[in-house]
């Protein structure tokens, strides 16, 4: 057991190489996802190049008319200057973050437990983050942050330190600023923690502490006095139900979240072991009233405020009228997974081998597979970065040195295309490229029409947004990948002066 001992952190720095290496192969084939949400993530870094700030960052999905911080913009902005606005080079930095998240935390979680807790927390985080690598959002911020949160939480309990306390709320509005969906409840009940332990230690002064948690949302404050409170009035009119969006039942939400929490924000097991999943969830229950008699008091403190922020974010959740997407729950995976660890702890040498074995098979497979058929759509699909680059080049392939272009897809923002043009006109300084405006020589990019409505295509956008005859034909159509259609217009004077609908040019419509 002492040679076990020994080999365990040369075994588990292999195995984490071994997710890195995993996670990580989209990246080495030169490309990333590149969905609507990450390319409108490169608008967005575009438009900070130019203005040098902006003040809010991508539309959240929840609330309309509301908007996360753009602290994630900011965070990937080092490697997209690095790279020339390469998506490639940012995924590399992609890595680099979730490296340094993985080795921090361990760092974190040792310092307020012990080295078998957070070894094992490194072994379960790593496989969790296998899919993730090549598809990094703004809630991963969020997710970052939860170590470092509970560091500062359990060490606030035990010293009582103002430095401490306002780390803390420096950190809360940080994760404001990556994911409100999260940021906003945890902050909740994080605060009913801190006024609980300042009323208890009748430090009455640390109340003065408090307003640094404005410190991090002083983008959100100044946008909102910019703009006449349109986020806070966006809110209002959500939780007065003054909105188009259906009401769904108070029974619905509870559902959801129950399986939510009993089996995909777990994440210890996947596919064929998803099953498991409900135990895990189970023993969490079990262990919360049995602790006491398990765990020594450091570590309930631990279990216990992890317990509490995992649970009480789904209970507050339910007052969020809809359905929790993946990206409102993934960032509370820290959490569970150090409930998990915490729990594992405590199981005899060569059971936990066995199980952690099963979890490492589990997690290995269900990543090997997931990325296997993630790097087959590379250069195939329109969510791929590959793909985008390989279809806007067609575009610079002609003699002219100067041409028009507009782009069409089913989906308004069409994020994909926009933002892979902004890089191809980088990387060709000699070519005048105009945006949506016709020009002598034009280009169409053509996405193929929406699966669901048929009147949403390509003929009909001619018709009525760009105010051309689609029974007209292109003087050279190229067909691409995935139902992408290139067309190469030659306008004379008449068609250039029948201008097109001026809403068509809906390039900043994430604001």
């Amino acid at each position: 057991m002492k040679i076990l001992n020994k080999l365990a952190p040369i075994l588990i720095s292999i195995y984490i190489l071994i997710t890195v290496i995993i996670g990580s192969s989209y990246i080495f084939n030169n490309s990333i996802r590149f969905d609507a949400d990450i390319s409108r993530d490169f608008l967005i870094l575009d438009e900070i190049q130019t203005k040098k700030f902006v003040f809010i960052g991508p539309r959240a999905s929840g609330i309309p008319g509301v908007f996360h911080g753009p602290l994630w913009i900011y965070l990937n902005l080092p490697a997209y200057l690095l790279g020339n606005a390469n998506p490639v080079v940012v995924g590399y930095g992609w890595i680099v973050l979730i490296l340094v998240f993985i080795f921090s935390s361990y760092i974190l979680i040792k310092a307020i437990s012990n080295k078998n807790t957070s070894l094992i927390f490194l072994i379960l985080i790593s496989g969790v983050l296998i899919p993730w690598y090549h598809q990094l959002l703004n809630p991963f911020g969020a997710f970052a942050l939860i170590p470092l949160l509970m560091y500062l939480l359990i060490k606030y309990f035990q010293k009582h330190s103002k430095l401490l306390l306002s780390f803390i709320l420096l950190t809360l509005g940080c994760m404001i600023q990556f994911q409100m969906a999260v940021g906003g409840p945890i902050s909740l009940l994080v605060f009913g923690l801190l006024i609980n332990k300042v009323i208890k230690s009748k430090q009455y002064s640390d109340f003065l502490i408090f307003p640094i948690f404005a410190i991090p949302l002083t983008s959100f404050i100044i946008f909102e006095l910019r703009h006449d409170f349109a986020q806070l009035n966006a809110v209002i009119n959500f939780l007065t139900n003054k909105t188009e969006i259906q009401q769904t039942s108070i029974i619905t939400r509870l559902l959801q979240r129950v399986i939510i929490m009993s089996q995909h924000s777990i994440s210890l097991f996947y596919d064929k072991y998803l099953f498991l999943n409900i135990i895990v969830f189970i023993s969490f229950i079990f262990q919360r009233i049995t602790n006491y008699f398990k765990l020594n008091k450091n570590e309930r403190l631990i279990f216990n405020t992890t317990f509490y922020l995992y649970v009480g974010y789904f209970l507050i959740s339910l007052l969020f009228n809809g359905t929790l997407l993946i990206y409102y729950w993934w960032p509370l995976v820290p959490l569970s997974i150090l409930m998990s660890s915490l729990i594992l702890s405590k199981i005899k040498t060569n059971y936990l081998l066995i199980i952690l074995m099963i979890l490492i098979y589990s997690q290995l497979s269900y990543g090997i597979k997931y990325m296997r058929d993630a790097n087959n759509n590379i250069g195939v699909r329109e969510d791929d970065w590959k793909f985008q680059i390989n279809l806007v080049e067609n575009l610079f392939d002609g003699d002219e040195e100067e041409f028009g272009y507009f782009i069409f897809t089913p989906d308004v923002y069409g994020y994909e295309s926009k933002a892979a043009m902004i890089y191809a006109i980088k990387n060709h300084p000699k070519k005048n490229v105009i945006k949506y405006s016709k020009q002598p020589v034009t280009y169409l990019i053509l996405a193929p029409r929406d699966m669901i409505r048929e009147d949403v295509n390509s003929n009909v956008w001619k018709d009525q947004r760009l105010n051309l005859d689609p029974k007209l034909v292109a003087n050279r159509t190229i067909e691409y990948n995935d139902g992408y259609i290139i067309e190469k217009w030659l306008f004379n004077d008449e068609l250039i002066n029948q201008d097109p609908d001026p809403t068509i040019d809906d390039w900043l419509h994430f604001r």
